[in-house]
């Protein structure tokens, strides 16, 4: 385990990798986004998530991906992505691998050579907090 500023770079990470962050926090996510299925684009300074598979685009702010994908430096390697547009979407996409862990390896509906999927974090109980998710893709 070690914080993205302690890497050099994905191409010098010849190791299977889980990133948890988005491109704005995490260097590596920063790196792997070209490579991703759902990818995080900054339209006017404003993040979203834009999906190949669907081909839809995603703005709300409690949307999170979870990802699977072969290294593209490392063959025989593999990154997981869990990752949100903001802070309230990593929570989501953390939910969703931790709770329904069988769903988030499933591949998308969309897409069926893909394994991204893309939830909304859900506050059931008013207290502010994602405490649920919903599948998106």
């Amino acid at each position: 385990v070690f914080l993205d500023t302690m890497a050099k770079d994905l191409k010098s990470e010849n190791a299977n990798l889980v990133i948890v962050g988005g491109p704005v926090t995490n260097k590596l996510a920063e790196q792997a986004n070209r490579f991703l299925p759902v990818q995080f684009d900054s339209k006017a300074g404003n993040w979203v998530l834009v999906s190949k598979p669907s081909g839809k685009t995603y703005a709300e702010d409690s949307i999170g991906t979870v990802q699977k994908i072969p290294h593209p430096h490392f063959r025989g390697k593999w990154i997981l992505v869990v990752a949100g547009k903001r802070n309230s979407g990593t929570i989501a996409a953390i939910h969703a691998l931790v709770k329904r862990t069988s769903e988030t390896m499933k591949p998308n509906s969309y897409d069926p050579k893909s394994f991204a999927h893309i939830v909304e974090g859900l506050d059931v109980d008013g207290d502010w907090l994602i405490d649920e998710v919903e599948f998106r893709e």
